[in-house]
């Protein structure tokens, strides 16, 4: 089975149509993305030290055949090919079989390689400048209800992916004297909190991958960080001040490197 391949709304990998095939042959994406070292060199000693590293960007390959049954349909085709990779920071999915995986993505650069004997159909080669990994399309759900106790503490523990997730934070609030909801996460040693007169029925969003707080779909005050989700075991924490009651739910996005 072929690897499907799709930018933005643009189908690549298709054969639907005699003139306008395209066939990505061959994808190169399984590489690790570029990795940025800070690094302090050693003042007495041959050595070095990493003070702190990053992904940076990741860099996709298609290459392939354009195909169709004229000259003139060929360079319809052509054109068409350009004008639907001419968009920036748009989705690159990726479905080899295992699930489709998404990076944003713009077009770098896009060659055509042009011989005369090439009437209907040519070679291209596509790069794809990326965010350093993949996203899953769908989420997963941790959920914990009617949390009565401050602080609650529980463990949520991430064991897809191979980097940290995508994530939102929901509370749903159940009583009406709550003027205080912190979460921690104490294995990243991240912290969130809001601090206003809640009322029942309340729905408290906080998206970390957006870095948004929004409360009823209103931007709300918040103050401490976005908290991140390491790979394994995540300890936290929720405290509430006022009357106890709330429904928590933690919806994450695998990502992949």
């Amino acid at each position: 089975m072929s690897t499907s391949i799709s930018f933005a709304t643009y189908n690549l990998q298709t054969t639907a149509d005699k003139d306008a095939t395209i066939i990505s042959s061959n994808i190169i994406y399984r590489h690790l993305a570029d990795r940025i070292l800070n690094i302090r060199e050693d003042s007495l000693r041959d050595d070095f030290k990493i003070v702190d590293s990053k992904y940076s960007r990741k860099i996709i390959t298609v290459s392939g055949f354009l195909i169709a049954t004229t000259v003139a349909k060929l360079r319809t085709l052509v054109d068409n090919f350009k004008k639907g990779l001419r968009l920036k920071e748009q989705n690159l999915d990726i479905n080899d079989g295992s699930g489709v995986l998404r990076w944003t993505a713009t077009t770098q650069t896009i060659m055509v390689e042009e011989e005369g004997w090439m009437t209907t159909q040519i070679p291209f080669t596509i790069e794809f400048l990326c965010s350093p990994y993949a996203t899953a399309t769908s989420s997963e759900t941790e959920t914990y209800n009617n949390i009565t106790t401050t602080p609650y503490e529980d463990t949520i523990t991430i064991t897809k992916g191979s980097y940290r997730p995508k994530s939102k934070i929901s509370f749903h609030v159940d009583n009406t004297t709550l003027t205080l909801i912190r979460f921690e996460n104490d294995t990243t040693s991240d912290w969130i909190q809001v601090e206003t007169s809640f009322s029942a029925g309340d729905d408290l969003v906080i998206d970390c991958d957006a870095e948004t707080v929004e409360l009823n779909d209103v931007a709300q005050d918040f103050s401490g960080v976005f908290p991140a989700f390491e790979m394994g075991e995540n300890d936290f924490k929720v405290i509430q001040t006022g009357t106890k009651g709330i429904d928590l739910t933690v919806e994450y996005w695998p990502r992949y490197l």
